[in-house]
């Protein structure tokens, strides 16, 4: 007797929630949003 194991596709999404209910789980006191929007790279570019 065989048993299979169905899940779902390996997706952004999945991937966002799983890592999404282990940091609530095990590191809720890791903020989920970022305080600040990163900042734009203000270098001239290179020749």
């Amino acid at each position: 007797m065989t048993t299979s194991i169905n899940r779902p596709a390996w997706t952004i999404e999945f991937e966002n929630e799983t890592i999404d209910r282990l940091i609530n789980k095990y590191a809720s006191h890791i903020p989920k949003k970022r305080l600040q929007e990163p900042k734009a790279i203000a270098t001239a570019e290179e020749p």
